[in-house]
């Protein structure tokens, strides 16, 4: 599955999306197929609940590390989406 992947990266067209499946995505971030990852937030603060990553990815992780590409605010609403580029350090 991840080569076939792999594949329709190279590939010129649209991008590959997926919406919410946090065990797919993870996944997939673990085998360095992740581009770029947009996060939605509101005005809502939890104190609990699941985690997006399945383990935390910390500023100075030396596999993977999320660079802040740009913010936005949604247009009539409160939320607020942040994209972040993944950058997969191979050595």
């Amino acid at each position: 599955m991840y080569d076939e992947i792999a594949k329709l990266k190279e590939n010129p067209g649209k991008d590959i999306v997926v919406f919410g499946s946090r065990a797919l995505w993870n996944d997939l971030l673990d085998h360095g197929l992740v581009d770029e990852l947009h996060f939605m937030m509101g005005s809502v603060v939890l104190g609990d609940g699941t985690p997006i990553f399945v383990a935390p990815i910390a500023y100075d992780d030396p596999k993977t590390s999320l660079h802040l590409i740009d913010t936005r605010k949604c247009e009539g609403s409160n939320n607020l989406l942040a994209r972040f580029a993944v950058k997969h350090n191979t050595g």
